[in-house]
């Protein structure tokens, strides 16, 4: 269901963001679309221009889904957040307060710091 209402949501973005992604940072990318609302098109350049690192950290944990048995489509995530987690998934509850609130700010240093968020979570 929530892989569907990702689609439905980029499909639906205005102005048009083009088909619905493809490949391992798909379900990030979608979900950065609905955390960033009004900001996403920022949002959205900045993450291609994150370093790789922090690229692949926020693909993989913004594909997982935190529930027992159930996963994105794996050609939608990285090979690693379909496999069995050891340990929870994160959500970043003020994340979406974060990317919309933007203004001025460079995008690409905003999801570096979410990135970080998430990498220090998961070492912990």
């Amino acid at each position: 269901v929530m892989e569907e209402y990702l689609k439905v949501r980029w499909q639906e973005a205005s102005p048009s963001l083009g088909p619905v992604p493809t490949g391992p940072s798909a379900i990030a990318r979608m979900r950065l679309l609905c955390m960033a609302q009004v900001s996403a098109n920022s949002v959205l350049k900045g993450f291609d221009l994150l370093v790789e690192e922090d690229r692949d950290i926020l693909s993989t944990e913004m594909g997982r889904t935190g529930c027992a048995c159930q996963s994105f489509s794996r050609d939608l995530v990285p090979a690693e957040a379909s496999e069995p987690l050891v340990g929870p998934a994160f959500l970043v509850y003020y994340g979406p307060a974060y990317l919309q609130g933007l203004g001025n700010d460079d995008p690409t240093i905003r999801l570096a710091i979410l990135a970080e968020i998430y990498r220090c979570a998961r070492a912990l």
